[in-house]
């Protein structure tokens, strides 16, 4: 029987699991996420459809959802794998913050997701929502990052044990 493992990370992570070559091999990818900042990702949830999503391909379209609904911590809680690998390279997107008729929600300052921000202001009143790109690279110092990386531990820490959490230290990952 294969191992099951979720990726919280990048595709520096993913890659060495690559499925097609490695058919025969023990382990298997049962979840993978991207494109979703640590420091949003507990943030209140924006709900959109799939169809508001300004993308062609259907997994960074899945992958632009989560960041919006919010949905990977409860993807991770719900189907818990043998295995979790996390790498915090996503970081490098940095955050925009996004007001929607009063509530401040963070999302993952990537190129679908700006896409999709400046579709939906075409369906709102500009009072209604507004947008706020971080300063780059970043829109955190690092006691806002570590108390974000603190929370995830924690979160992760209820159901997987130290010994089932692989942490990537993923070099260069801010230089592409």
């Amino acid at each position: 029987m294969k191992k099951t493992i979720t990726i919280y990370g990048s595709c520096v992570s993913r890659e060495p699991f690559n499925q097609k070559l490695l058919a025969d091999a023990p382990l298997k990818i049962e979840s993978y996420f991207q494109k979703n900042s640590v420091v949003t990702l507990f943030d209140e949830k924006f709900e959109i459809s799939p169809e508001d999503i300004v993308e062609n391909t259907n997994f960074l379209k899945r992958m632009t959802l989560y960041d919006f609904n919010k949905s990977v911590v409860q993807i991770i809680k719900e189907k818990p794998t043998d295995y979790l690998i996390v790498d915090f390279c996503e970081l490098r997107f940095g955050i925009i913050r996004v007001n929607l008729k009063g509530q401040t929600i963070g999302l993952t300052n990537c190129d679908v997701t700006r896409k999709t921000l400046a579709s939906l202001q075409t369906q709102y009143n500009s009072d209604d929502l507004k947008v706020t790109f971080g300063e780059e690279p970043y829109w955190y110092d690092t006691a806002t990052l570590n108390k974000y990386v603190d929370a995830f531990a924690d979160f992760i820490k209820t159901i997987y044990p130290p010994e089932k959490i692989i942490l990537i230290n993923a070099v260069n990952c801010f230089e592409y």
